[in-house]
């Protein structure tokens, strides 16, 4: 039912969607297996209520599905109230809370994504765009928030676009089983090669200079993407993330893509020696080690197979860190890889907001600023 016609879904046309999913499902109250009384999904909207439709075609219908419209508020937040008096109860109208969304349909669903562009923007000329991608269980809103990149797209002139993950999990490669991303193999790839569609009909964009850097999740996707839309992406920075040991053997770009990377060695989520992530219980995959991860790309770029080592100075001597700079230069087409080595550093935004701070995972590295670093890595390297 959504389809991308080299433009973002109007309101009326995912109204109009929703509208019809949700009569659909009202017309259905009676279906097997729903009580009028029981609240499966324990959001306070009783099942008899909610119905059997499966409104954000997650997979999940909507009496079990503690996010309905899929617009990463909860339904116990929006509760069936209609803030917005279009007819449609706050738990099942996307748009209902927040404007700021972009709607695009890829795969059979409804995607979101925030879109910045900066102030002086008049679609005179052709700009940049940088794709920042969000960590496991977050969303745009909040790395939009401790990175900055809104603030930087103001200063040098480049869209900043903050997509989000089905169920705020990218489809990285990791492949982990029982995780649904994983299990329903999301098209994320394609997913993210729509959104340039839809960013290109909408926007005055240069395509030879469009990126992707990502923290966490967000960054072991950023590599991923480096391995599959080589031919539409210049270049990635990936922050606290590392390549998936399942899915290294199947990464075969096109063409050359330069890479910088930032990790803390006493990052205790996405390990620097790589292996195995998570918990028995909850288990997340397994990487290689940052520096086979960053040896691994150079290798893939054709650079120089001993990467020149610097020192960064030390800024700030309160942090608890200490930066390395290692460079894999003369790359084919011009490429270059790069690891910045936080010694001490924790699963953190180096320069980035304090609030990460309160995150309880490590220490904050302050002797850099990533956000900058990656712009002008970014900056350099147009695709050929």
């Amino acid at each position: 039912m959504f389809k991308l016609f080299g433009a973002w879904l109007s309101r009326g046309a995912v109204l109009r969607s929703a509208v019809f999913l949700t009569l659909a499902g009202l017309a259905g109250l009676g279906c097997p297996g729903i009580s009028m009384l029981a609240d499966i999904d324990g959001d306070g909207i009783p099942d008899s209520v909610e119905g059997s439709t499966d409104l954000d075609r997650d997979g999940v219908p909507n009496y079990r599905d503690t996010d309905s419209d899929g617009d990463l508020i909860t339904d116990a937040e929006e509760s069936t109230g209609d803030e917005d008096g279009d007819g449609l109860p706050n738990y099942l109208d996307a748009l209902n809370l927040d404007p700021g969304l972009k709607y695009v349909g890829h795969d059979g669903m409804l995607r979101t994504c925030r879109v910045y562009a900066p102030v002086t923007y008049d679609g005179t000329r052709a700009l940049p765009v940088v794709f920042v991608l969000h960590g496991l269980g977050n969303n745009g809103l909040h790395i939009m928030g401790y990175t900055g990149f809104n603030e930087m797209a103001n200063t040098f002139d480049f869209i900043a676009v903050y997509p989000n993950a089905y169920d705020a999990n990218w489809n990285d490669g990791r492949a982990v089983p029982g995780i649904p991303t994983y299990d329903l193999d999301i098209d994320d790839v394609g997913y993210i090669d729509t959104l340039i569609d839809a960013l290109e009909a909408n926007y005055n964009v240069d395509s030879k200079r469009v990126y992707v850097t990502g923290f966490s999740g967000g960054a072991t996707m950023a590599y991923r993407l480096g391995c599959e839309l080589s031919h539409r992406i210049a270049a990635i920075a990936p922050v606290g993330g590392a390549v998936p040991a399942n899915y290294a053997p199947y990464c075969a770009p096109a063409q050359p893509v330069p890479v910088l990377a930032f990790n803390g060695t006493a990052d205790g989520i996405v390990l620097w020696e790589g292996g195995v992530l998570g918990t028995e219980a909850e288990p997340q995959g397994q990487i290689l080690s940052v520096p086979d991860s960053v040896a691994y790309w150079a290798e893939l770029n054709h650079c120089d197979a001993t990467p020149v080592v610097s020192e960064v100075p030390d800024v700030e001597k309160t942090d608890n860190c200490r930066v390395y700079r290692y460079e894999y230069p003369n790359g084919d087409a011009g490429s270059e890889v790069i690891l910045y080595e936080i010694r001490g550093g924790g699963h953190t935004w180096p320069g980035g907001s304090l609030e990460q701070e309160d995150w309880e995972v490590g220490a904050l590295c302050l002797d850099i600023d990533a956000s900058l670093l990656i712009w002008e890595f970014f900056e350099q390297h147009p695709r050929p």
